[in-house]
């Protein structure tokens, strides 16, 4: 059973990771407000939307391991890795359910 002041600094790290991911989470997307402008092809957009998320997941990954066990390196590959596998399964099934829609 944990303490309450163990409990309390668990649910402050927990909102504090949350803030972050949902934070930053945004930013990669905002290169996509520029498509009306036209600055940007779309494969710029795309490239940099993905090289900016890979860099956030590794710095998030990196800031993570001040909340557990781990050095930096470790836990932001870790969370960079597990990001791309999220990316590429969530693709698939995206993919997977348009291929089914399109059939039907």
């Amino acid at each position: 059973q944990l303490s309450y002041e163990d409990d309390a600094m668990l649910l402050t790290d927990a909102f504090v990771m949350f803030l972050a991911y949902a934070s930053l989470g945004v930013i990669p997307l905002i290169i996509f407000a520029s498509g009306p402008l036209n600055v940007f092809t779309d494969l710029q957009q795309y490239e940099f939307s993905a090289g900016i998320s890979l860099i956030l997941l590794f710095l998030l990954g990196s800031l993570k391991s001040r909340f557990g066990s781990g050095g930096w390196l470790y836990c932001g590959l870790e969370t960079t890795i597990l990001g791309i596998i999220c990316a590429v399964v969530s693709y698939f099934v995206g993919d997977s359910i348009m291929s089914f829609i399109a059939l039907t």
